[in-house]
């Protein structure tokens, strides 16, 4: 789920009620987002922003609005919350589901022990929790319904999605459980933080540590996009592990996480319109349909390639391959695919790795191989024959301070929706670049999905 800024629906609706009961949710009473070092199941929540995007004018046809229908009260009594208590006030109408969760005549709380927070972001909470017949840890995410950012197709688009994903590499909802003041998501625990993270925590990284996780990372994108789901927001947010153990099983095991701007389509080859995702890892065919500068106007689920290939970059060096200080010039930089390999961080890199990086950064989308084709990869098969020595420590150092950066924009609420025709002006605008190398237009850090 994305924090506040990120895209969401014109169409999401306003709750205009206030609860006469302010009782607890169980554990939480914000809709959660997942905050920087928490251990959560995703970073980000995407249903939200309404207002934002109001003020923007851009629709997002991501999902379609479902229809919405008043639950009438059983047996003549009030109805009641998560947790069993009757509730007072006006009521807001829940979704309406064809899914298999039974999520509205469900107690949360008689399936559920509701353990300690693990993420707080803009406007939500996560919370720990354990299922009470299996003892199994879960992480649940309490969304309030009547914040006015709270987007029901946003979320019944994520919902949909992750009710299809069944990957060990990527994060599964278990439940949904909803009342007349929450949604709760039930969802796989990852307790190990984010990959980048953990690299710096543990002070040295190899070639081969690289290929072990990327190779997971195109497995797990390999089944997505097999089963006809593009992750559309790939970046070191989203990319966790599974425990914070080191004697664990899963202390090394990746978890794609954040569905909400996946897109799910009928054909596993069917292309897409929606540009949408986060500029830095944003693959140049979105850019060129942003600045209405694509014939085709459409894009594959090769974005994700692209994306990982960022990824890997960072990794290794710890700076972005098409950084600028000025953004409209990472955007240019992206669309020509310029970038190097700069002294020293690059030195002791072997010539392999980087010829893996290029083919995963190939501007060309019908150049760039396809996840499944990565896994035939030499790169990701031969792991052995790469370097095992540790990479420099600058380059360690270098991925901290890129940690830091992120961290703080997070804090900050940096992840702000733009308007795409406003991106599309400045990158269209002859002369732009000029005016822009004097540091005057910036652009936020998050694009929003202007058509689908």
């Amino acid at each position: 789920m994305a924090a506040k800024g990120k895209p969401t629906e014109v169409a999401a609706e306003k709750v205009a009620h206030k609860f006469q009961d302010q009782g607890d949710d169980g554990g939480g009473s914000k809709r959660p987002v997942g905050g920087r070092g928490a251990s959560t199941a995703s970073t980000a929540s995407t249903a939200s922003t309404a207002a934002s995007q109001q003020q923007n004018g851009e629709p997002n046809k991501c999902a379609e609005e479902p229809n919405v229908e008043v639950v009438s009260v059983v047996d003549g009594g009030l109805p009641r919350d998560a947790s069993g208590r009757e509730m007072t006030g006006t009521i807001p109408a829940p979704m309406k589901r064809s899914d298999s969760f039974d999520a509205m005549n469900r107690a949360l709380s008689e399936h559920y022990n509701i353990g300690k927070l693990l993420g707080k972001g803009n406007i939500a909470k996560t919370r720990e929790a354990t299922q009470k017949k299996t003892n199994l840890k879960v992480a649940i995410k309490i969304l309030p319904r009547e914040h006015p950012d709270f987007s029901y197709k946003s979320l019944m688009n994520e919902i949909e999605i992750m009710k299809k994903v069944d990957h060990p590499g990527c994060i599964r909802l278990h439940d949904v459980f909803e009342d007349f003041k929450m949604v709760y998501l039930v969802e796989d625990l990852a307790t190990g933080g984010e990959l980048f993270d953990r690299i710096v925590e543990m002070g040295s990284f190899s070639e081969k540590n690289a290929s072990q996780y990327v190779k997971q990372m195109m497995d797990a994108i390999a089944y997505l996009h097999e089963s006809g789901i593009t992750h559309r927001d790939l970046k070191p947010e989203n990319v966790l592990l599974k425990s914070n153990v080191r004697s664990s099983e899963g202390y090394d095991v990746i978890k794609i996480a954040d569905f909400g701007l996946s897109s799910l389509q009928s054909q596993v080859n069917e292309t897409m319109q929606t540009a949408c995702g986060t500029p830095e890892y944003l693959a140049p065919e979105l850019v060129a349909i942003l600045s209405r500068r694509s014939k085709t106007k459409t894009y594959s689920y090769k974005v994700d390639v692209w994306a990982v290939g960022v990824i890997l970059y960072v990794m290794l060096c710890g700076f972005h391959p098409f950084y600028h200080d000025n953004q409209l010039k990472l955007y240019m930089a992206i669309l020509s695919g310029d970038f190097a390999w700069p002294s020293p961080y690059w030195d002791t890199i072997r010539q392999e790795t980087k010829d893996f990086i290029k083919l995963l950064l190939q501007t060309d989308p019908d150049k760039r191989p396809s996840a499944a084709e990565c896994l035939q990869h030499s790169w990701l098969i031969d792991v052995h024959s790469l370097n095992s020595s540790s990479i420099s420590a600058s380059n360690v150092a270098k991925l901290d301070s890129y940690n830091q950066r992120r961290h703080q924009k997070f804090k900050k609420g940096v992840h702000a929706v733009i308007a795409a025709n406003r991106f599309a002006k400045m990158l269209g605008k002859p002369g732009m670049a000029a005016t822009a190398s004097s540091g005057a237009p910036t652009l936020p850090t998050t694009i929003e999905p202007i058509k689908e």
